[in-house]
Formats: C-alpha cells, sequence, structure tokens
C-alpha cells in the first residue's frame, strides 16, 4: 500500500505524480515485515532506489531521488527481497 498516492483517471495503480526537479515523496506500508529485509522501490524499468524504514511502524520511504519530467505517470512499486541479493 502507497502512502500520499492520488487517484487519477490516467494512472490507474500507484504512480509518480509530481512536479519535476522535487525529491519524490513516495513511501510504501509493508506490513509484517522482518528488520533484515530489503525493501527498493522501483519507478517505470530503470529507477530503482533503496527504500528506509521510518521508525518503527512497517512504513518504508524512497529517498535522495529527484523526480524528472519522464517520471510522471510512471509506475511505481516497493519490491521485498533478502539483504544481499538484488530485488
Amino acid at each position: 500500500m502507497f502512502e500520499g498516492t492520488a487517484e487519477l483517471p490516467e494512472c490507474t495503480h500507484p504512480c509518480v505524480f509530481s512536479e519535476a526537479n522535487v525529491l519524490l515523496m513516495a513511501s510504501c506500508r509493508i506490513r509484517g515485515m522482518l528488520d533484515n529485509s530489503n525493501v527498493t522501490s522501483h519507478i517505470g524499468t530503470n529507477i530503482q532506489i533503496q527504500a528506509q524504514r521510518m521508525g518503527s511502524d512497517d512504513i518504508f520511504q524512497a529517498r535522495g531521488y529527484t523526480v524528472r519530467e519522464d517520471d510522471h505517470l510512471s509506475t511505481i512499486r516497493c519490491k521485498v527481497g533478502l539483504p544481499g541479493k538484488p530485488t
């Protein structure tokens, strides 16, 4: 489940909805995560960002990525993997 996404007619799945040249503000909630799990956020097919757990809850946030014009309405998803293994 993504936090802070907008429901738009042109986007029927979680997608990037932001102005260009601003920091990405996407977070996902993943219940029952182990502390040693690897969570990444993927934008479209080419961008992969390591997500960080926010406090002790189930929220993971991708940080440090500046949205590009080409990212607008690209699919965004969280993936869970084992530490040290690609997701």
